[in-house]
């Protein structure tokens, strides 16, 4: 049997009017989180500007590889953090995951190097040669997060969760969902990676400031606004968990 091609159409789903959507829809729909990531981005970015490492030779003392790890860790944390803001409010959330993952490492590492007073974790990373994230993951008590994270960022099938509709917390049979190819948003998804981006910037601020032997201040109602969304971040966290908790599906 002989078949007509398919014809195909790159207009066949209009992806900029989708993410234009989004987009347009973000400053009402994520206003407080991408208002404190994007704050706290900034600080840490303003930061990183006071500090510079001192002249030294080879081998490193502790206290300069701490400090030569630490700058281009928070680098890669802004850099990223700005990129994820981006695909956040373009309503590419799922997408954001594999960002999400470095900015989890970069903290990871930070705290690995802070808490290593001799340098060899610092100067391990620096030489290509550092601990491997999911033992860091493990160390300080980031698994569930992680491997979340990690998943949305290789080719798995469960970072189609997110992609979904229904939703798989929905209990519908499997023939009933579809896979969604345009942007799209979860709001309480994209509202936790955007105050989750937010934390990670300050605690990389933290590190920063522990090796640097020097302290910061946030605006005071910049870190109020921080601690209150904190606080609801953890209680929607766990409200959430409880509601979807998928029984089966073909992508468990």
């Amino acid at each position: 049997m002989t078949r007509n091609p398919i014809r195909l159409r790159a207009d066949f789903y209009d992806f900029e009017a989708c993410e234009q959507g989004c987009a347009a829809s973000a400053d009402s729909d994520l206003a407080e989180p991408l208002k404190l990531a994007d704050a706290a981005a900034g600080c840490l970015a303003h930061l990183t500007w006071h500090f510079e490492v001192p002249s030294h030779t080879e081998p490193l003392p502790a206290s300069v590889a701490r400090k030569e790890a630490l700058l281009p860790l928070a680098a890669l944390s802004i850099r990223t953090s700005r990129a994820l803001i981006l695909l956040v409010r373009n309503g590419w959330d799922a997408e954001a995951h594999g960002l999400k993952r470095r900015l989890t490492e970069c903290r990871l590492r930070a705290q690995h190097v802070e808490d290593d007073a001799s340098g060899e974790a610092a100067r391990q990373w620096l030489g290509g040669r550092g601990k491997k994230a999911d033992a860091l993951a493990a160390r300080y008590d980031a698994r569930d997060p992680w491997a979340i994270f990690s998943s949305g960022s290789h080719a798995d099938v469960r970072s189609l969760r997110l992609t979904m509709a229904p939703p798989p917390w929905i209990d519908i049979g499997v023939a009933d969902r579809a896979v969604l190819l345009t942007p799209h948003r979860d709001r309480e998804h994209a509202h936790g990676l955007l105050l989750d981006t937010a934390f990670d910037a300050v605690a990389l601020m933290e590190h920063l400031t522990v090796v640097f032997e020097h302290s910061f201040v946030l605006d005071n109602e910049l870190g109020r606004r921080l601690v209150a969304a904190r606080g609801a971040f953890e209680d929607q966290s766990a409200v959430l968990s409880a509601a979807r908790n998928p029984r089966g599906s073909a992508l468990d």
